[in-house]
């Protein structure tokens, strides 16, 4: 091959590659932004979008105009062949996901351009989240409810270690006068559309008008199968006291379990009569 063929052949390639690039930072901030409008939030505009020979970054999503629901700093990465062939992802960063919402009296849950829609399945067969690799490290949710406004935090891990399943890692905390709990969690996805989960409070008080309770721990385990049928709920809940319509109690145990017919079970004390058990059972 002669010089001058080379110089071509390189200048080529350098204007394919450079043609590739700009057309890739133009339309992937309109393909992000048109998945998330078609995914709940209508009103949500991507800005400071970034395009790297390994992925791409985001400083900043707003979900609503008011820039009151919204996500910072996201870091994706992959092989630009495997995801343009596969649409697969090596991982997902996000440091930041914030959202306002509100729940009114009468039970109404809103989030700020949340538009009550639920995200579309990837219709390629399975399940699993098209991610190798998810890391949330920060979740707030500032909430407005009749009883005042909480703060909810958390954050969440997920990882593939095979086509088969997913397993996720989370927790969940707040820390006010009204509500007060710490949670940790785990469980899996499986590619055919089982999920698992188990919810562990480790500590938990509620302080509401109508229902107070304290020194609260115990578990919850979700069990949902794919084939449509309901749900799986197991669990046990135990508090030290709770006090509500009147009735002071102590040391109180629940157990659940809805694949009884006895699906749900407790016992307790009147405080300050520890030799009168008070026991009662929810038959479906």
């Amino acid at each position: 091959m002669t010089k001058k063929k080379l110089l071509l052949s390189v200048a080529g390639l350098a204007l394919f590659g450079g043609g590739l690039y700009g057309g890739l930072a133009y339309s992937l901030p309109l393909v992000a932004s048109q998945i998330i409008r078609q995914n709940g939030f209508p009103e949500a505009r991507v800005t400071n979008f970034y395009v790297t020979p390994t992925g791409f970054m985001i400083d900043h999503i707003a979900l609503d105009s008011n820039d009151f629901s919204t996500v910072d700093h996201i870091n994706v990465t992959m092989n630009w062949l495997d995801f343009l062939k596969e649409r697969t992802i090596k991982s997902v960063t996000v440091k930041n996901i914030s959202l306002t919402a509100e729940l009114d009296d009468a039970g109404h849950f809103k989030i700020a351009g949340w538009d009550a829609t639920l995200p579309h399945a990837s219709g390629n067969g399975s399940s699993l989240l098209p991610v190798k690799s998810l890391f949330l490290q920060g979740v707030t949710v500032d909430l407005d409810t009749p009883q005042g406004d909480l703060r909810i935090e958390g954050k969440l891990s997920l990882d593939t270690p095979d086509a088969t399943g997913q397993t996720v890692q989370y927790a969940v905390w707040g820390q006010q006068h009204q509500l007060s709990f710490d949670t940790k969690g785990s469980g899996k996805l499986s590619a055919n559309g089982d999920i698992s989960l188990t919810t562990t409070l480790n500590e938990g008080r509620l302080n509401l008008p109508n229902v107070e309770l304290s020194r609260a721990s115990g578990q919850l385990t979700v069990q949902k199968p794919a084939n449509g049928q309901p749900p799986v709920y197991t669990g046990q809940l135990i508090a030290g006291k709770i006090n509500t319509l009147g009735a002071l109690l102590q040391n109180v145990t629940i157990d659940l379990d809805t694949t009884k017919a006895e699906s749900l079970y407790f016992r307790t004390s009147p405080a300050g009569y520890q030799n009168i058990n008070l026991t009662g059972r929810w038959v479906t």
